[in-house]
Protein backbone atom coordinates (compact mmCIF):
# COMPACT_ATOMS: atom_id res chain seq x y z
CA UNK A 1 0.00 0.00 0.00
CA UNK A 2 1.47 3.29 -0.89
CA UNK A 3 2.65 5.91 1.87
CA UNK A 4 0.79 9.13 1.47
CA UNK A 5 2.59 12.27 3.03
CA UNK A 6 0.70 14.98 5.04
CA UNK A 7 1.73 18.36 3.71
CA UNK A 8 1.21 20.11 7.02
CA UNK A 9 1.05 24.36 7.43
CA UNK A 10 2.65 24.31 11.09
CA UNK A 11 2.85 27.52 12.96
CA UNK A 12 4.72 27.72 16.29
CA UNK A 13 6.30 30.18 18.62
CA UNK A 14 5.65 33.73 20.11
CA UNK A 15 2.34 34.55 21.15
CA UNK A 16 -1.06 32.19 19.82
CA UNK A 17 -0.59 32.10 16.30
CA UNK A 18 -3.68 33.05 14.26
CA UNK A 19 -5.89 30.15 12.91
CA UNK A 20 -5.95 29.66 9.18
CA UNK A 21 -8.45 28.06 7.02
CA UNK A 22 -6.18 26.01 4.96
CA UNK A 23 -4.42 24.67 7.80
CA UNK A 24 -4.34 20.99 8.12
CA UNK A 25 -1.53 20.96 10.91
CA UNK A 26 -1.33 23.60 13.13
CA UNK A 27 0.76 24.30 16.66
CA UNK A 28 -0.50 25.88 19.48
CA UNK A 29 0.30 26.98 23.17
CA UNK A 30 -1.22 26.30 26.36
CA UNK A 31 -2.47 29.68 26.29
CA UNK A 32 -4.63 28.96 23.06
CA UNK A 33 -7.90 30.65 23.60
CA UNK A 34 -10.49 27.78 22.50
CA UNK A 35 -12.58 28.62 19.59
CA UNK A 36 -15.99 28.63 19.60
CA UNK A 37 -17.60 25.04 19.11
CA UNK A 38 -20.30 24.56 16.19
CA UNK A 39 -23.64 25.10 17.17
CA UNK A 40 -26.77 23.35 15.63
CA UNK A 41 -29.60 26.19 15.74
CA UNK A 42 -32.92 25.92 13.47
CA UNK A 43 -34.09 28.65 11.64
CA UNK A 44 -36.54 31.60 13.36
CA UNK A 45 -37.45 35.12 12.61
CA UNK A 46 -34.44 36.48 14.56
CA UNK A 47 -32.14 34.64 11.35
CA UNK A 48 -34.10 36.88 8.48
CA UNK A 49 -33.90 40.56 7.83
CA UNK A 50 -35.62 43.03 8.98
CA UNK A 51 -37.64 43.42 6.15
CA UNK A 52 -38.38 40.03 5.79
CA UNK A 53 -40.13 39.81 9.59
CA UNK A 54 -42.09 42.22 8.46
CA UNK A 55 -43.64 40.46 5.46
CA UNK A 56 -44.25 37.32 7.62
CA UNK A 57 -45.66 39.70 10.46
CA UNK A 58 -48.01 41.29 7.86
CA UNK A 59 -48.81 38.70 6.37
CA UNK A 60 -47.33 39.63 2.77
CA UNK A 61 -45.56 37.56 0.72
CA UNK A 62 -45.26 34.82 2.81
CA UNK A 63 -42.60 32.91 3.13
CA UNK A 64 -42.00 29.06 3.83
CA UNK A 65 -38.74 28.27 5.24
CA UNK A 66 -38.66 24.64 4.71
CA UNK A 67 -35.75 21.70 5.88
CA UNK A 68 -35.27 18.51 3.93
CA UNK A 69 -33.20 15.93 4.16
CA UNK A 70 -32.44 13.82 6.74
CA UNK A 71 -29.59 12.64 9.90
CA UNK A 72 -28.83 9.73 10.83
CA UNK A 73 -27.03 8.81 14.08
CA UNK A 74 -23.75 6.23 14.11
CA UNK A 75 -20.53 5.87 16.42
CA UNK A 76 -16.71 5.80 14.87
CA UNK A 77 -14.18 4.35 17.09
CA UNK A 78 -10.15 4.39 15.67
CA UNK A 79 -6.80 2.37 16.96
CA UNK A 80 -4.04 3.95 16.17
CA UNK A 81 -0.78 1.78 16.08
CA UNK A 82 2.65 1.95 14.63
CA UNK A 83 3.23 0.23 11.97
CA UNK A 84 6.25 -1.67 12.12
CA UNK A 85 5.75 -3.27 15.07
CA UNK A 86 1.80 -2.53 16.21
CA UNK A 87 2.56 -0.56 18.97
CA UNK A 88 -0.19 1.40 20.39
CA UNK A 89 -0.51 4.97 20.29
CA UNK A 90 -0.56 6.45 23.87
CA UNK A 91 -2.10 9.64 25.35
CA UNK A 92 -2.12 11.69 27.99
CA UNK A 93 -4.69 13.81 30.23
CA UNK A 94 -3.82 17.89 29.64
CA UNK A 95 -6.76 19.15 31.54
CA UNK A 96 -8.16 22.39 30.40
CA UNK A 97 -4.80 23.81 29.29
CA UNK A 98 -5.81 23.22 25.81
CA UNK A 99 -8.93 23.27 23.44
CA UNK A 100 -9.20 19.39 24.24
CA UNK A 101 -8.49 17.73 27.56
CA UNK A 102 -6.74 14.78 26.41
CA UNK A 103 -3.71 14.85 24.16
CA UNK A 104 -2.10 12.17 21.55
CA UNK A 105 1.08 11.49 21.54
CA UNK A 106 2.77 10.09 18.41
CA UNK A 107 6.51 10.38 16.71
CA UNK A 108 6.97 12.66 13.72
CA UNK A 109 8.22 10.53 11.47
CA UNK A 110 6.75 7.46 11.34
CA UNK A 111 3.88 5.24 10.14
CA UNK A 112 0.96 4.29 11.55
CA UNK A 113 -1.73 1.54 10.85
CA UNK A 114 -4.99 3.06 11.59
CA UNK A 115 -8.47 1.19 12.15
CA UNK A 116 -11.53 2.84 11.84
CA UNK A 117 -15.06 0.54 13.25
CA UNK A 118 -18.46 2.59 11.88
CA UNK A 119 -21.72 1.00 13.73
CA UNK A 120 -23.77 0.64 12.28
CA UNK A 121 -22.74 0.00 8.84
CA UNK A 122 -21.73 2.68 6.33
CA UNK A 123 -19.98 2.64 3.25
CA UNK A 124 -16.51 5.18 3.34
CA UNK A 125 -15.76 7.32 0.30
CA UNK A 126 -12.79 8.97 1.76
CA UNK A 127 -10.70 9.33 4.87
CA UNK A 128 -8.27 12.15 4.98
CA UNK A 129 -5.68 12.50 8.12
CA UNK A 130 -3.74 16.23 8.03
CA UNK A 131 -5.40 17.09 4.69
CA UNK A 132 -4.17 14.15 2.86
CA UNK A 133 -6.59 11.43 1.58
CA UNK A 134 -5.70 8.15 2.20
CA UNK A 135 -6.25 4.86 0.53
CA UNK A 136 -8.01 2.76 2.59
CA UNK A 137 -9.31 -1.10 2.50
CA UNK A 138 -12.30 -3.03 4.03
CA UNK A 139 -11.77 -5.92 6.47
CA UNK A 140 -14.86 -7.11 7.16
CA UNK A 141 -18.49 -8.05 5.80
CA UNK A 142 -20.96 -5.48 6.91
CA UNK A 143 -23.71 -6.68 6.02
CA UNK A 144 -23.11 -9.58 8.14
CA UNK A 145 -21.56 -7.86 11.33
CA UNK A 146 -23.70 -5.01 10.91
CA UNK A 147 -20.54 -2.60 11.14
CA UNK A 148 -18.19 -1.55 9.01
CA UNK A 149 -14.19 -2.11 9.32
CA UNK A 150 -11.80 -0.05 7.70
CA UNK A 151 -8.21 0.71 7.56
CA UNK A 152 -5.72 2.52 5.79
CA UNK A 153 -1.71 3.56 6.58
CA UNK A 154 -0.99 6.96 7.99
CA UNK A 155 2.17 8.61 7.47
CA UNK A 156 3.47 11.34 9.82
CA UNK A 157 6.94 11.85 7.56
CA UNK A 158 6.86 15.71 6.82
CA UNK A 159 5.34 16.73 10.40
CA UNK A 160 7.26 18.93 12.49
CA UNK A 161 7.84 17.76 16.04
CA UNK A 162 5.72 19.75 18.33
CA UNK A 163 7.13 22.29 20.51
CA UNK A 164 7.40 22.43 24.19
CA UNK A 165 3.78 23.68 25.48
CA UNK A 166 2.02 23.84 22.13
CA UNK A 167 -0.11 20.68 20.73
CA UNK A 168 -0.76 19.78 16.98
CA UNK A 169 -4.20 20.22 15.79
CA UNK A 170 -4.79 17.56 12.65
CA UNK A 171 -7.34 18.40 10.47
CA UNK A 172 -9.30 15.11 9.43
CA UNK A 173 -12.54 13.95 7.19
CA UNK A 174 -14.73 11.09 6.40
CA UNK A 175 -17.58 11.30 4.00
CA UNK A 176 -20.02 8.79 3.29
CA UNK A 177 -21.98 7.64 0.60
CA UNK A 178 -25.55 9.71 0.97
CA UNK A 179 -24.08 12.44 3.36
CA UNK A 180 -22.01 15.03 3.48
CA UNK A 181 -18.23 15.28 4.87
CA UNK A 182 -17.66 15.44 8.77
CA UNK A 183 -14.83 17.44 9.87
CA UNK A 184 -13.03 16.55 12.99
CA UNK A 185 -9.40 17.62 14.71
CA UNK A 186 -7.38 15.12 16.87
CA UNK A 187 -5.06 16.93 19.55
CA UNK A 188 -1.83 15.34 18.85
CA UNK A 189 1.88 15.93 20.61
CA UNK A 190 4.49 15.27 17.73
CA UNK A 191 7.80 13.65 19.17
CA UNK A 192 11.10 13.08 16.97
CA UNK A 193 12.04 9.12 17.35
CA UNK A 194 15.18 9.73 19.59
CA UNK A 195 12.76 11.53 22.50
CA UNK A 196 11.13 7.18 22.62
CA UNK A 197 10.41 7.13 26.90
CA UNK A 198 8.43 10.55 26.18
CA UNK A 199 6.43 9.54 23.32
CA UNK A 200 5.68 6.14 25.25
CA UNK A 201 4.73 7.74 28.81
CA UNK A 202 1.07 7.63 29.69
CA UNK A 203 -2.05 6.04 28.97
CA UNK A 204 -2.07 3.05 25.80
CA UNK A 205 -4.41 4.15 23.56
CA UNK A 206 -7.39 1.74 22.93
CA UNK A 207 -9.15 3.43 20.43
CA UNK A 208 -10.37 7.18 19.89
CA UNK A 209 -14.34 6.74 20.22
CA UNK A 210 -16.73 9.68 18.64
CA UNK A 211 -20.43 10.23 18.43
CA UNK A 212 -21.03 11.28 14.97
CA UNK A 213 -24.48 12.70 12.82
CA UNK A 214 -24.47 12.26 9.60
CA UNK A 215 -26.48 14.15 7.19
CA UNK A 216 -27.76 15.36 3.83
CA UNK A 217 -29.83 18.01 2.65
CA UNK A 218 -30.14 20.99 4.92
CA UNK A 219 -28.76 19.09 7.40
CA UNK A 220 -25.01 19.03 8.64
CA UNK A 221 -22.65 16.63 9.42
CA UNK A 222 -20.67 16.76 12.94
CA UNK A 223 -19.15 14.55 15.65
CA UNK A 224 -21.25 15.60 18.89
CA UNK A 225 -18.31 14.12 21.40
CA UNK A 226 -15.02 12.63 21.18
CA UNK A 227 -12.93 10.82 23.63
CA UNK A 228 -9.56 9.19 23.84
CA UNK A 229 -10.04 6.21 25.77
Amino acid sequence: MPIMRASAAVQSGGPPPTRRNNSNVENRKSTFTPENRKSRSSLSNNNLTSSQNSNINNGNNKQNIASYGSQTQFKASFTISRDKDDTPACFKQDGERFTNEQTLKLYSAADYTVKMEIAPNMELLYIKFGGVETPFKSTNDPEKDQKSIYQFLWSTKGIDPTENRHRTDVLCSMKFKNFKEIEFRLQVKFYTLQKMKHATWGEKLNSISMDCTAGRGTYQSFVEKMKYI
